[in-house]
């Protein structure tokens, strides 16, 4: 099976299972932080990922993780199954694949803003309400800061990205240069 169809098919059982205990948006931050521990602490990773370390010590390490993050006992569990089922190294993607899946059944639409230096607040707001007017949805932003843009932002909505970075107008006036 491919990644994504493993993905698919885990997040949506986690995501039922999460709708019946009314935990759907707490389990979503759950995974969201575990995603980023994986992508974060190699150690973590590479524990987890070997093959040579038991399904048991996996599940204590795992374990007290979930317990250090107050992870909901649902996120534990499936975690636990994650382990059993060998399928550990899919947390990531099932983590972004739940997360897409969750906004679709909340009626949100998340947009991605990256700005080479931190927006105003009223800037984000402002952003937010347009998009919302013009969607209808309630929209839900996740910013960040990546300096290499060195101006600008780029906002991606789904697979649509909208790029007005200073980076991208200089690679565009690189190449322009190059063909003329």
């Amino acid at each position: 099976m491919k990644h994504g169809v493993v993905a698919h098919r885990y997040a949506r059982a986690l995501l039922a299972c999460a709708e019946e205990q009314a935990a759907l948006k707490p389990v979503g931050e759950d995974l969201r932080q575990l995603a980023a521990w994986f992508a974060q602490v190699a150690d973590l990773r590479r524990a987890v990922e070997n093959p040579r370390v038991t399904s048991a010590e996996k599940r204590v390490v795992l374990a007290r993780l979930a317990e250090r993050m107050s992870c909901q006992p649902l996120t534990r569990t499936f975690v636990d199954l994650l382990v059993d089922k060998g399928r550990l190294g899919y947390l990531p993607a099932i983590a972004a694949t739940y997360r897409d899946l969750a906004d679709q059944r909340l009626g949100q639409l998340r947009l991605e803003l990256r700005s080479s230096s931190a927006l105003e607040p009223t800037a984000i707001e402002q952003i937010r309400a347009a998009l919302a007017r013009r969607t209808g949805k309630f929209v839900v932003i996740d910013s960040g800061i990546e300096p290499e843009l060195l101006g600008g932002v780029v906002a991606r909505v789904g697979d649509t990205v909208y790029d007005s970075s200073l980076r991208s107008h200089l690679r565009r006036l690189g190449r322009s240069a190059l063909t003329h």
